[in-house]
């Protein structure tokens, strides 16, 4: 898991969220490759083995990944960095699913992005720009820090919709199943018989209240 994503991450439990604290017992570079995410609020523990942090409710029970990955396609990996606007370089991405496929190619595709890849295969090795994360069914994602963020259909990742929406930054994209309804705050992009593409809406600013000066 890249260190810096510790800032990304949130508890799962239903409480004010606050940053989670990092106790790293080895890391290897900038990742962080076994250690604990620890909540400062509920205090439970979230445990990093391998590179690939736990947010399960039971981090101790047998992990099988939710589908086998298929070899990624060039012509898909281009297509998927074009639908998350991935033009310039940099940022958060997050590939669920058969997505999880294409992380090491869109990291040839696009510099300097990092690509938390969820409940990929078993296989999957974090470091280089990738950090594998196992979840259940609340994503471990604070609010507005994510790029870009595709999501599938597999193991029931489609569910997340609205929660991917949330952890956008705003014009940040969001690549999800056609048959899913869009997210508030979101503006469709674009769409075909399997999937749309989103972007989170601009959050208006505070309403100014103005008054007239008397001279």
């Amino acid at each position: 898991m890249f260190i810096e994503l510790v800032d990304v991450f949130r508890c799962i439990r239903p409480h004010d969220q606050m940053a989670l604290v990092l106790a790293a017992d080895r890391t290897t570079g900038r990742d962080v490759v076994e250690g604990v995410l620890g909540c400062p609020t509920c205090q439970t523990r979230y445990p990093i083995r391998g590179g690939v942090a736990d947010f399960r409710d039971d981090p101790q029970s047998p992990f099988s990944s939710p589908s086998s990955s298929p070899p990624p396609v060039t012509d898909e990996v281009v297509r998927l960095a074009a639908l998350l606007g991935l033009a310039d370089p940099g940022g958060i991405i997050v590939l669920a699913g058969t997505w999880a496929g294409m992380a090491h190619d869109l990291l040839d595709l696009v510099d300097g992005v990092q690509v938390i890849v969820l409940d990929a295969p078993a296989a999957t090795a974090s470091g280089g720009g990738i950090s594998p994360v196992r979840t259940g069914t609340v994503l471990p994602l604070g609010g507005a820090k994510v790029r870009g963020f595709a999501v599938d259909e597999s193991g029931g990742r489609a569910s997340l919709v609205d929660q991917a929406a949330s952890a956008l930054v705003s014009g940040g994209r969001l690549l999800a199943p056609a048959h899913t309804r869009l997210p508030d705050g979101m503006r469709e992009l674009a769409r075909d018989d399997r999937h749309w593409v989103a972007a989170r809406e601009k959050s208006a600013g505070p309403v100014l209240q103005l008054e007239r000066v008397r001279r």
